[in-house]
């Protein structure tokens, strides 16, 4: 039998009349034992609760009812509601008849009968054979005892309230976005925050939208409305890795704050189990080769061919690529190293990739690590550059500017983007991220293991192993086992020697136009500082 939302039944199979109400804009859930299994009887008493608190418009207000209530019958006689019979699917396409029933006295009731359950409809029968039987005459209301029956749920709500679920109702989601980005600015990436907040607002613009209201409660959003606004997003043409993965992923952590947070109910939440992403659906992805190509020994003769190399325009032109493929180091990571980056650790030359100055980010906390400096990086003059910089400030490439989310890369990533065009390698699916493949699968095949691989290169390397009982490599071992087996005896790096003359002459230009840029900034901020004061 279907159970209207009146009605609940515990786990021993104990039917109990339900009602929520509200108390300082905290909702709260009553139950009362109806002393009964039977499913039948339940529904017939529930039933007859209901018709007699005011055509259940008595248990939808008997919170800020039940103080003005006297004794007085009047005050809960039935009102007569609009006759009315309509027809509901539910989700599993079975058939509710919704009807009201009247008796000759003009006393109604209403009944929700699931037709496809014969019991339900035998329990319907039975109880509008009764109601209209015993509503033949007008009962006299003097013997009913309407005093007692609302003292009993006053008193219970007041004094014995059995708290099922009790939650702040209420809150608005832009309220709750706000203090969401609030609480997990420390713990997420800039970009993250961004990208989340981005994705949240758009769902809430939605959910006004569809609502036609200024503001909505979150613990009104349930999983039938994440399931609209998944097909809304593939209607927009995003795929479905991208909603599941993305979006379902930037709500489930609003959704997840909120429960914590007591704005929505315990349990499980909407965002949760749609699955519209499927490991299967990984699979085939992952059988396409889709991602990021590790360039061919061919694209790579290209790339650092001399002549093609050492007339880039810009000193990141030439480092970065040489710095990518002998690190397998994210584009970030080596864009905002700093000279004080590049040390001696143990009597060895390092890269000490980290995010202890406020302009830098690393992606995953495997990529803080600290990798020996490759011999050859040195060979061809990685520590004079370095030096050379120092006196400039900032990074190694003190030029470039990030962008709102920390990430120097944008402008050198787009410009390599360029010199892989003019040199014919097209494929949309070989970036500067493609270094990051090369290097790893370089090392995979010269027998270097997974485990100091993935320390190297900044990878997770997810075993209880690895994770709970071993300690990091240090720099020297990671130079005697894994960095000496990055090589590419077919390049000739003998012929790519820091062309310095040229692109420190470069250097110190574009230095030159940043340092203007920035005291002219200086100046602006220090008048707009003045006149603040002066008004």
């Amino acid at each position: 039998m279907k159970l209207p939302s009146y009605l609940a039944r515990s786990r021993h199979g104990v039917f109990y009349f339900r009602i929520t109400f509200f108390i300082d804009s905290i909702r709260k859930e009553k139950r009362w034992s109806l002393h009964t299994k039977n499913p039948i009887e339940a529904k017939q008493l529930s039933l007859k609760i209901c018709a007699t608190l005011d055509d259940n418009a008595m248990v939808k207000n008997i919170a800020s009812r039940v103080d003005n209530v006297h004794g007085d019958p009047k005050l809960i006689e039935n009102e007569r509601p609009r006759d009315s019979i309509k027809m509901a699917n539910d989700k599993n396409n079975h058939a509710e008849l919704i009807t009201t029933i009247q008796s000759p006295n003009g006393g109604s009731i209403k009944l929700e009968i699931d037709q496809s359950d014969p019991a339900d409809v035998a329990a319907a029968q039975a109880l509008a054979k009764t109601f209209i039987q015993e509503n033949t005459h007008v009962p006299d209301p003097t013997n009913w005892n309407w005093q007692g029956s609302l003292n009993v749920i006053k008193n219970d709500i007041v004094q014995d309230v059995i708290a099922v679920n009790t939650i702040k109702v209420g809150a608005g989601i832009d309220e709750l976005i706000s203090r969401y980005l609030n609480r997990k600015d420390e713990n997420l990436a800039k970009k993250t925050i961004y990208e989340y907040e981005k994705m949240q607002r758009k769902f809430a613009a939605w959910l006004k939208s569809e609502s036609r209201v200024d503001e909505v409660a979150l613990d009104t959003v349930d999983t039938g409305k994440i399931s609209i606004y998944i097909d809304k997003l593939k209607k927009d043409g995003i795929t479905l890795q991208t909603i599941q993965k993305k979006h379902l992923a930037a709500l489930n952590g609003l959704f997840g704050f909120a429960q914590s947070a007591g704005a929505y109910p315990k349990g499980d939440l909407p965002t949760k189990g749609h699955q519209i992403f499927t490991r299967s659906d990984q699979k085939k992805r992952t059988k396409l080769k889709l991602g990021w190509e590790p360039f061919s020994n061919e694209d790579l003769t290209l790339i650092f061919k001399p002549g093609n190399l050492l007339v880039l325009d810009k000193p990141c032109d030439y480092w970065l690529p040489l710095l990518a493929i002998f690190t397998g180091g994210r584009l970030s990571e080596l864009c905002q190293l700093k000279p004080n980056n590049i040390r001696k650790i143990d009597g060895i030359w390092a890269i000490d990739i980290n995010e202890d100055d406020e302009d830098q980010s690393i992606k995953t906390p495997a990529g803080i690590r600290i990798i020996p400096l490759h011999p050859k990086l040195i060979e061809l003059g990685i520590l004079d550059y370095v030096e050379v910089v120092r006196p400039y400030g900032g990074t190694i490439f003190p030029y470039l500017t990030p962008d709102r989310f920390k990430n120097y890369g944008k402008t050198p990533g787009r410009r390599f983007g360029e010199y892989l065009d003019t040199l014919g390698i097209t494929n949309d699916r070989k970036v500067f991220h493609s270094f990051r493949s090369t290097s790893n699968d370089r090392l995979k095949k010269n027998g270097v293991p997974e485990e100091s691989r993935c320390q190297f290169v900044g990878h997770e390397h997810d075993t209880v192993n690895s994770k709970d009982y071993s300690k990091a490599f240090d720099v020297k071992f990671l130079l005697e086992n894994v960095a000496i087996h990055l090589t590419f005896d077919h390049l000739e790096f003998n012929k790519l020697h820091y062309p310095s003359e040229t692109l420190n002459k470069k250097l110190h230009h574009l230095m030159k136009n940043v340092i203007k840029n920035r005291e002219h900034k200086k100046a602006v901020e220090a008048r707009e500082a003045k006149k603040a004061d002066n008004a």
